[in-house]
């Protein structure tokens, strides 16, 4: 086993890339949760007597869903909210760049959703963020 064995360089970098960061803001901890659901454009055409004609055009959709916990033992809990919360929320609608160890999901995205709660007195929040790509990301809105 070589040194560099687990290490993850991005866009050819040699900096190894252990933790989540999602639009420049760094998650305290990567997500519990990947959901990768991707299925491609289809159009059946009938045949009489036989099986369908598949005609396929592309990916229908490639949206990736983080679930995971924001928490941080040496943070206060207006700490978590400017630091990682508000500037994640604030990101809603936007391209970003999600920077992870897993390189196959390294990439520009557009960032469609981010939903926290906290069920508990802890400063501990559950967030569901959901991240879509497409062969071009069109950013209209300026909030």
């Amino acid at each position: 086993m070589s040194w560099w064995s687990g290490v993850f360089g991005v866009y050819g970098t040699q900096q190894p890339v252990t933790s989540w960061s999602v639009g420049g803001v760094d998650l305290p901890y990567g997500p519990e949760g990947i959901r990768l659901p991707a299925s491609a454009q289809k159009e059946s055409v009938n045949v009489t007597a036989s099986l369908p004609i598949n005609i396929y055009d592309g990916l229908k959709d490639y949206t990736i869903t983080l679930t995971g916990t924001i928490a941080n033992p040496t943070m206060t809990d207006a700490e978590l909210w400017s630091e990682i919360i508000l500037p994640l929320q604030a990101l809603i609608g936007t391209e970003v760049t999600l920077l992870c160890p897993i390189t196959a999901l390294v990439g520009e995205y557009g960032l469609d959703g981010f939903n926290v709660e906290r069920d508990t007195k802890l400063s501990i929040y559950r967030y569901t963020m959901t991240l879509s790509k497409g062969s071009l990301n069109i950013v209209e809105a300026s909030y």
